[in-house]
């Protein structure tokens, strides 16, 4: 395992580096192939891609930060559970989202298609509720309408 260099509030890493048992929180920016697993903090990643994410306390996914797994997470009481923003491909299997003031949420400030693409299963789950995440997908049978606001999922009426 690569050992962090520190000063004061910032790391550097090399690339492939493992991060585990940190309480800080962590920003990759422009870096791939690393392994951030067993950490308090949030992670956040910018403009990065193939990197793996396990067991930490918040997730941000940002600016053309494609093709990560984001894996066997339990996120409770944070501002932020999982948060996708302007990327496009990353995985999601077995995360656990319990009473964040954020749960779930994926956006693209460019609204460019490509950043809803995602690979989100059933295994994740709001509250003990799993996540349906659907993208040009056609459904035979009966689906009630829904309407989505920023924090809460609403029945239509009518």
């Amino acid at each position: 395992m690569t050992p962090l260099r520190t000063t004061k509030r910032y790391c550097w890493l090399t690339p492939t580096t493992n991060i585990r048992n940190a309480d800080v929180s962590i920003r990759l920016v422009s870096s791939a192939h690393n392994t951030i697993t067993h950490n308090t903090g949030t992670v956040q990643l910018e403009n990065s891609f193939s990197n793996t994410i396990t067991d930490v306390n918040g997730i941000l996914i940002e600016q053309s930060s494609n093709d990560n797994i984001i894996s066997n997470n339990t996120l409770t009481n944070n501002y932020q559970g999982i948060h996708l923003s302007g990327s496009s491909s990353n995985t999601l299997r077995n995360n656990r989202m319990i009473d964040n003031k954020n749960q779930f949420f994926v956006s693209s400030p460019d609204r460019v298609p490509s950043n809803f693409v995602h690979h989100v299963d059933t295994s994740n789950t709001v509250n003990g509720k799993p996540i349906y995440y659907w993208i040009n997908r056609r459904w035979h049978g009966t689906l009630r309408r829904w309407i989505c606001s920023a924090r809460k999922l609403h029945k239509h009426k009518g």
